[in-house]
């Protein structure tokens, strides 16, 4: 549920919060409800269940906003180089992701060989496995989200100001070799 919230809120977001802010935001929100997360235990399961929910709904904004900032890495390029290079961006992107997935699922199985997962039937995984897993399930991804808003605060700051400037500059642009 949380999920579909953030995907269908995307739009509205992307719509009001040009550049680089708006992933920021869902990144934010992620890591937050994540760290929470790990200051209760999962006997406290409603607090539980609704980290998680405003966590997936800020996973959903993500994924939603992500593609828009990629067209943004296009006009940019464009902008700064004079070329447009969209093919290339987008295999880029493509490539990125699948790199992220595979890095994400041979991480998740290494980090609970770590912890002292067993898997199996009827197998009863001991309280530092427990414990581990616990952690693996939240640490990580909160330090993931804590990476992703260095690299996106820092290193990708298109700002609504900057992007504004950039598409009206490129139309200007456009116009002109249109005449």
């Amino acid at each position: 549920v949380g999920t579909v919230v953030g995907a269908y809120l995307g739009g509205p977001v992307s719509k009001a919060l040009k550049g680089s802010k708006k992933a920021v935001i869902a990144a934010f929100i992620v890591m937050i409800a994540m760290l929470l997360i790990s200051r209760v235990s999962y006997t406290q399961m409603m607090v539980v269940v609704v980290c998680m929910t405003i966590a997936q709904a800020g996973y959903g904004l993500i994924y939603a906003v992500i593609p828009a900032m990629y067209g943004d890495c296009v006009v940019y390029s464009e902008w700064k180089t004079g070329m447009r290079s969209d093919g290339s961006m987008y295999s880029m992107y493509t490539f990125s992701r699948k790199i992220g997935s595979t890095i994400a699922s041979s991480g998740l199985a290494f980090s609970l060989g770590l912890v002292g997962y067993v898997s199996g039937e009827n197998v009863v995984q001991t309280a530092e496995a427990v414990k581990g897993i616990y952690y693996v399930c939240n640490a990580i991804p909160t330090i993931c989200y804590g990476l992703i808003l260095v690299g996106i605060g820092l290193i990708f700051n298109l700002d609504k100001k900057k992007t504004d400037q950039m598409y009206a500059e490129m139309a200007a642009k456009r116009e002109a070799a249109q005449k």
